[in-house]
């Protein structure tokens, strides 16, 4: 269904797609124009069975503004967007999606003219493959965000965008009950050059899955860094894939540490650490091995001496120059989660890579942890799903994995081959290990040589 660019001189057109499911493949654009520029408003829909979807827009002479309500239960998306340009040929965009196999409400109201744009809207998502992504582009900067989670997971986003002269991007996000974006975050990554990455596991049925965000601030000179992967062979399949152990099954983030950085950490020692029956000394201790099963006589990404230390007086989850490790109860099955910041500016780059500034590491106090692993276990209900308050994890191996994300690796379970690969410490958690697969070498060698 398509509506095209308006040049009538009308005070405004008021246009109304009202559709009730299924709706799959529906397209809209609405466009004006006058003599100070032109605007557009477009979207893209699909929604499933026990879904619906009402998009009002209305035109004035170089004006647009739309409403967009949209629900569902299956596999929807919903893709909307606003763009302008003056008579200078300046432009700018914001545009939303969101995605999931599963439950979709989302709302928004946009409003623009040549100059400029506004895009408010609220998104939650629970299923599975769920999906939302924001971004603004404007003359001087791009920011943009997106949120995801694998199966069985959720999430609810407030995030909206604005564009005129610059970009921003305002509100919040959490996915599996942890706040990933908030306006601290939107603020620290506004203020020039600067990406930030949010990694997490959670217990689903007998599985592990992968939660996150990743935002960035772009200035126009900025460059983007692309995410490696290893090489597959071209014939391998997911069955004869399976427990390989392969050198080449490794994802790296975009992002890296300078040479040697000799990396220290913080341990916060509070009460939700005394909690867990972890003491500072054993918890610095199973952290520290963690970090050193990244290093390699060649390698000195942790420091030597004095790699952990413990304080009752350090924040996590905030941008403050210190790498801290922390407990704190997440209302989820989320397992633990990791929070890098790195730059995007081109000039503090090492080699290829984005330059990673700080990496915090939260695990979830709702689980129980020990370094001893004869006290490991999962206690599932009878549908098979964990169950948190009886479960007690391997500190080492989930710390191993969070540190990965920290010096620059990425997950591999998500990939159509990789995560079949087992062996590798950035795949999942399906029993303790807490040493890298040959993947895992091979990425950060790649990585750091």
């Amino acid at each position: 269904m398509l509506y095209g660019k308006t040049t009538a001189a009308l005070s405004a057109v008021f246009l109304t797609l009202l559709l009730l499911s299924p709706a799959s493949g529906v397209n809209s654009n609405f466009g004006t124009e006058s003599s100070t520029g032109e605007v557009s408003i477009a979207g893209k829909y699909s929604i499933a069975q026990a879904g619906s979807l009402t998009d009002q827009a209305s035109l004035g002479l170089g004006t647009a503004s739309r409403k967009l309500e949209a629900s569902s239960d299956g596999q929807s998306t919903v893709t909307e967007s606003i763009s302008g340009r003056d008579s200078s040929k300046n432009s700018f965009s914001i545009s939303k999606t969101a995605s999931v196999d599963g439950r979709l409400q989302t709302s928004s109201s946009a409003m623009a003219t040549p100059q400029g744009g506004l895009l408010s809207q609220e998104t939650d998502l629970a299923g599975s493959g769920g999906l939302f992504a924001i971004q603004s582009d404007s003359p001087s900067n791009t920011m943009a965000a997106a949120a995801s989670f694998s199966d069985d997971g959720f999430l609810s986003s407030t995030i909206s965008g604005a564009a005129q002269d610059r970009s921003a991007l305002v509100g919040g996000a959490q996915v599996m009950g942890v706040s990933c974006f908030d306006q601290q975050s939107a603020d620290i990554l506004s203020s020039g050059d600067m990406g930030m990455t949010v990694s997490g596991l959670y217990m689903s049925g007998d599985g592990v899955q992968k939660f996150g965000l990743a935002a960035r601030n772009e200035e126009r000179s900025g460059q983007t860094a692309q995410t490696s992967y290893g090489t597959i062979p071209a014939d391998a399949d997911e069955d004869d894939y399976a427990n390989w152990n392969d050198p080449r099954a490794y994802v790296l983030q975009g992002y890296r540490w300078t040479n040697n950085p000799n990396l220290k950490l913080y341990l916060r020692t509070d009460t939700a650490l005394y909690a867990e029956g972890l003491s500072s000394v054993g918890a610095a201790g199973g952290i520290a091995i963690a970090a050193n099963a990244w290093d390699s006589p060649t390698r000195n990404l942790f420091a030597n001496t004095g790699l952990v230390t413990s304080s009752g007086y350090v924040s996590v989850d905030r941008y403050d120059g210190r790498n801290v490790h922390a407990w704190k109860k997440v209302y989820s099955d989320a397992l633990a989660y990791s929070r890098t910041y790195y730059t995007t500016r081109s000039d503090l780059k090492v080699g290829t890579y984005y330059r990673a500034l700080e990496s915090d590491v939260v695990y979830n106090a709702r689980w129980g942890w020990t370094t001893d692993l004869a006290k490991t276990r999962l206690v599932r209900d009878s549908q098979g799903n964990a169950i948190p308050e009886y479960s007690i994890l391997d500190l080492q191996t989930v710390a191993t994995h969070e540190l990965g994300h920290t010096v620059g690796m990425g997950d591999t379970y998500l990939h159509s081959l990789y995560k079949y690969d087992l062996a590798q410490i950035m795949g999942f958690y399906n029993a303790p290990q807490r040493s890298l697969g040959l993947g895992d070498a091979a990425g950060i060698k790649k990585l750091y040589g």
